[in-house]
């Protein structure tokens, strides 16, 4: 008898712990990854127009590039996001549908400032609880809007939180300790219309579906944005 309470004591233990080492483990996207390594390694202190001699390239003699562990699929889809940013104003000039509505609120009210080029994550939040703020996909994306439930992304837009995750009787208080404790915090939307809510919501619900975005993902985007009717 006593075997078996133990038995069962270790496969509740060992669950629990996987299911915290779940919910806890970092999660990142192919462009966030690529624009990490681009700060980290200051990349675009040669990679610019500003810092470019008529003879090449501003760099000392004994100049090493770094070696990057990127992925050449990563940086396609990081410079195809680049690209993307480009575009947009082009785009909103000669269309006009719901995802050209939800990227120009998303702009507007400086949404990829804090979660990133589309969305991505990947910017660091310090005393957060994973140390980065997330992006709109993924785990954390689905813990935090339980499961994308557009009430919740509603809530979070309009009051900048989630009063369940802080009223939760077992999590609530580490919750409301880095919710408060971090660096950037999540702003209210609440001028906005609950026109432009709705918008902003599916909007964020559309970035959502595709998860952590590669090239041919962004080109897809692309390509929505430019349907409907032109202005």
């Amino acid at each position: 008898m006593k075997i078996i309470k133990y038995l069962l004591s270790s496969i509740l233990i060992i669950l629990v712990a996987v299911f915290l080492a779940y919910r806890l483990l970092p999660e990142s996207s192919y462009i966030a990854q690529t624009q990490l390594f681009i700060l980290d390694n200051d990349c675009r202190s040669c990679h610019t127009s500003d810092n470019v001699p008529a003879d090449g390239i501003n760099v000392t003699p004994d100049f090493v590039h770094p070696i990057s562990d990127i992925k050449m699929a990563d940086m396609e889809a990081y410079f195809e996001a680049i690209r993307l940013n480009r575009t947009f104003q082009e785009r909103v000039n000669e269309y006009s549908n719901s995802l050209i509505q939800g990227e120009q609120l998303a702009r507007k009210n400086h949404c990829f400032n804090c979660h990133g080029i589309l969305a991505q994550g990947g910017y660091i939040n310090e005393g957060s609880l994973k140390g980065y703020i997330p992006g709109w996909f993924g785990r954390d994306f689905d813990i935090l809007t339980d499961d994308g439930d557009p009430d919740v992304i509603t809530e979070w837009i309009k009051t900048g939180s989630y009063q369940k995750i802080i009223d939760d009787p077992v999590t609530g208080l580490l919750a409301k300790h880095y919710l408060d404790k971090q660096e950037s915090q999540m702003l209210k939307f609440s001028y906005l219309s609950d026109d432009e809510i709705e918008i902003l919501v599916q909007y964020v619900l559309f970035i959502r579906q595709y998860g952590a975005m590669r090239k041919a993902d962004i080109v897809d985007y692309k390509n929505s944005t430019m349907t409907d009717h032109k202005l």
